[in-house]
């Protein structure tokens, strides 16, 4: 099942939604610029997400860091996260987020990030 959680940045064209709806992903995205998601070494975001659905913990970490999160729901749907809290760059708190889920995660241009098995 594909769900849009919020619109995709101004940014993002109608054909990459189009696509991510074509394939089943489900895409979380926050309305706000963000910082820098590649992760520079100077750059971390302070979290507080507690353990609960991998997917609820996705959410948190969109709205915390600005990114949008595209992913298939069924990939999550059973799992969940262990706790964040403490500082971190965008890439080492979604590692630590989908650690021991299988899945893995690539940043792509404009703070998109795609999930993958």
């Amino acid at each position: 099942m594909t769900s849009f959680l919020k619109l995709p940045p101004a940014n993002v064209s109608g054909r990459v939604i189009e696509t991510w709806a074509a394939l089943g992903l489900t895409q979380i995205s926050t309305a706000q610029a963000g910082p820098d998601h590649q992760g520079k070494a100077a750059h971390t975001v302070p979290f507080n997400i507690q353990a609960q659905s991998l997917s609820n913990a996705l959410t948190q970490f969109a709205k915390q860091t600005g990114v949008t999160l595209a992913y298939r729901s069924e990939w999550v749907q059973d799992l969940r996260s262990s706790a964040l809290k403490g500082n971190y760059a965008s890439p080492e708190a979604l590692a630590l987020l989908l650690a021991d889920s299988g899945i893995q995660y690539r940043f792509k241009a404009n703070a998109t990030v795609v999930l993958e098995l």
